[in-house]
């Protein structure tokens, strides 16, 4: 077996099988650029579901991440920091709203979604708390 095929092998041994997985095994990334374990190359049409869509390995991103994650790299939103303020800032600037979201992902999204229903629920349309 190639070590390809070995690595499919390990992951869905010792993954949780939660993706339908294509069966390549990528090792590198520039811009739009995938490369799998045998040099071939891929144009990325998923950009990890958006998550990626700055594309990948970009010399601006590396330097900007390296000198970030030199200084702090991820704290809890039980705390301020000194640039969420100005980014939230420049985004509602953005989209002309009063405030934005930051979260990591889905979860996130969907416990705010529901505590700002509910709290919509009580103020305007007089639903009983609880």
């Amino acid at each position: 077996m190639d070590l390809a095929g070995k690595i499919m092998e390990n992951t869905d041994r010792f993954s949780v099988h939660n993706y339908n997985r294509y069966p390549v095994v990528f090792t590198e990334g520039r811009g739009v650029w995938l490369f799998d374990i045998n040099g071939k190359r891929y144009l990325d049409m998923l950009c990890a579901y958006s998550a990626l869509n700055c594309g990948h390995s970009h010399p601006r991103m590396v330097d900007a991440l390296t000198k970030q994650l030199k200084r702090l790299m991820v704290i809890s939103g039980n705390y301020y920091n000194d640039k969420h303020a100005k980014l939230c800032e420049m985004i509602t600037a953005l989209c002309g709203k009063d405030k934005v979201l930051l979260s990591n992902g889905g979860a996130e999204s969907v416990e705010a979604a529901i505590k700002i229903s509910r709290k919509w629920g009580y103020f305007r349309k007089g639903v009983d708390e609880n």
